[in-house]
C-alpha cells in the first residue's frame, strides 16, 4: 500500500472530471460493490454510467492516483455514522477495511512508534495560557527544521531520564499527536519506567515546551509531567535571540479522572465553552434526533409485525384446538351412544358441538358444584332410547305395506321408517 498524510480535500477525488469507475476503487470495497449490485438491478446493459449521483460514492479515502491518504481514512471512520442510505451491515464491513488500513498504515508507516497525544486546543491546566489550532498547525510546519531531535522527558527534574524521541507530528480534530520511538528498558535509569509503563496511568498529563517567532511555532521538548529540557540545537540566530524569553510551556491533561481532581479556573472555562451550542452543533443534534426518531419508527413497525404474526399463530391454534376437542367430543357421544337417545334431529346431529361448548361452565347446586358438560351427559343417558323395544318388521315379497301396518296395530312404537317395496319408498 502507498499512504499519503498530506491534507484531505473530497474534491480531488469527487468531481465531474474523474470516472465513476475511478471513484468506485477510492471508496471502501462493501459500499462499491452494494453499488455494482444496485446498479445491476436497475441497468441490465452491465455498463456503469458517468450520471450516477456522486453521492452514492461515499467514504472516499484514495486520491486519484489510487495513493491512500490516512487522513481521509480518519475523516471516514468519523463520518461513516451520518451516511445515508446504505444498509448497516455493507458500513459494517466498509467499517472493517477502513480500521484495517488504518492499523496496516500504523504498521508499515510508523513500524513500533507509540502514538501520544501531547497537546489539544485550549486552555493551560494551570494558567490563562491557551494554544490555538494554528498554533499546532503551525508546529507540525515546523517540526524538523530547525530541531534536529525532540525527546519525550520524565518528570519535572534535571536528571529524569528521557524515555523516546518524536518522530512526526500529526492534528486530529484539535488534538496535536507525537509518533514516539521508545527508549529501550534496558537503557533507562535503574528504577524509571519505560515509556510504555509510564502511559499505563501513572503520568497523564503531558507538558510540551516551545518557542514563538512570529506567526511560528516550534515545538522543542514532550515531558510526562514536565521534565527539564535539552539545549536547542541548529536553530537561527534570529530564533536564538528570542529563544530566552519566547520560551512557553503549555501543560494538558489527558486523563479525565486527573482534570476532575486538578482543573482550574481555565479548564472550567472550557468545559463552558464547550456547552454553547453552535449551530454546527445544534445541526448535529437535530440529525442525530432524526436519526433516533426514523430507528424507534422502525422499531414500531417491525413490533407491530410480530404482533400481527403472534396473533395470527394464536387464531390458528385456537381452531385447531376446537377442531381436536371436537373429534374428541364426537368420538366421546360414539362411544356413550348418546345420539340414540336424542329424540330431537337437531340435537341430535349437533350433540358433539353442543357439548364441546358446556366445557369450562359450572353450575352451583346446593353446596355442590357441578360442570353443565357432567349434567348434560346424565340426563341424555338417563332418557329412553327411542328404537328400545321396536322390533324390524318382515316384509315378504307382495306384502301390503298399509295391510301389514293394519296387522301390527298399536304393538310397536314406530320412531322412523323407510320402507321400501317394488322399488317405491
Amino acid at each position: 500500500m502507498k499512504f499519503t498524510d498530506k491534507a484531505w480535500d473530497v474534491s480531488r477525488i469527487r468531481n465531474a472530471s474523474i470516472s465513476r469507475s475511478k471513484l468506485l476503487n477510492a471508496i471502501p470495497k462493501a459500499i462499491a460493490e452494494y453499488i455494482r449490485k444496485k446498479f445491476k438491478q436497475e441497468k441490465p446493459d452491465g455498463k456503469f454510467p458517468d450520471d450516477v449521483p456522486l453521492d452514492w460514492f461515499a467514504l472516499p479515502y484514495k486520491e486519484p492516483d489510487g495513493t491512500i491518504n490516512i487522513n481521509a481514512v480518519r475523516n471516514a471512520l468519523a463520518r461513516i455514522s451520518q451516511v445515508k442510505g446504505i444498509p448497516q451491515d455493507v458500513l459494517a464491513d466498509a467499517r472493517k477495511e477502513l480500521e484495517e488500513v488504518l492499523s496496516k498504515y500504523k504498521k508499515e508507516e510508523m513500524g513500533e512508534l507509540v502514538r501520544l497525544p501531547i497537546a489539544r486546543a485550549g486552555h493551560d491546566m494551570f494558567s490563562k495560557k491557551r494554544l490555538s489550532i494554528q498554533d499546532i498547525d503551525s508546529m507540525i510546519a515546523n517540526f524538523g527544521k530547525y530541531i534536529q531531535r525532540v525527546p519525550v522527558k520524565l518528570e519535572h527534574v534535571d536528571i529524569g531520564p528521557q524515555l523516546g524521541e518524536v518522530k512526526k507530528l500529526e492534528k486530529q480534530g484539535d488534538v496535536l499527536y507525537a509518533y514516539v520511538e521508545p527508549v529501550e528498558k534496558t537503557k533507562l535509569p535503574s528504577g524509571y519506567p519505560s515509556l510504555h509503563e509510564a502511559l499505563s496511568g501513572s503520568y497523564p498529563d503531558r507538558s510540551i515546551e516551545f518557542y514563538r517567532a512570529g506567526n511560528d511555532v516550534i515545538l522543542r521538548a514532550v515531558a510526562l509531567l514536565g521534565a527539564a529540557q535539552p539545549a536547542l540545537k541548529n536553530i537561527p540566530r534570529e530564533y536564538q535571540l528570542i529563544a530566552a524569553s519566547e520560551r512557553e510551556t503549555f501543560t494538558q491533561s489527558f486523563s479525565t479522572q486527573t482534570q476532575d481532581k486538578e482543573g482550574s479556573m481555565s479548564d472550567k472555562k472550557d468545559k463552558k465553552d464547550d456547552q454553547v451550542i453552535t449551530p454546527e452543533k445544534l445541526a448535529e443534534l437535530e440529525q442525530k434526533l432524526n436519526e433516533q426518531v426514523a430507528e424507534k419508527e422502525k422499531l414500531a413497525e417491525q413490533v407491530k409485525k410480530y404482533q400481527e404474526l403472534i396473533e395470527e399463530q394464536t387464531q390458528k391454534i385456537a381452531a385447531l384446538q376446537n377442531d381436536i376437542q371436537l373429534q374428541v367430543m364426537k368420538e366421546f357421544v360414539n362411544q356413550r351412544e348418546l345420539h340414540k337417545r336424542c329424540p330431537d334431529k337437531d340435537i341430535r346431529e349437533h350433540l358433539p358441538e353442543i357439548l364441546a361448548q358446556t366445557k369450562g361452565y359450572v353450575v352451583k347446586l346446593g353446596e355442590q358444584e357441578m360442570s353443565v358438560f357432567d349434567i348434560l351427559v346424565k340426563l341424555i343417558s338417563s332418557m329412553p332410547s327411542p328404537f328400545e323395544g321396536v322390533e324390524p318388521v318382515k316384509f315378504d315379497e307382495g306384502d301390503d305395506p298399509a295391510q301389514k301396518f293394519a296387522d301390527i296395530g298399536n304393538k310397536y312404537f314406530v320412531y322412523e321408517t323407510s320402507l321400501m317395496h317394488g322399488g317405491k319408498s
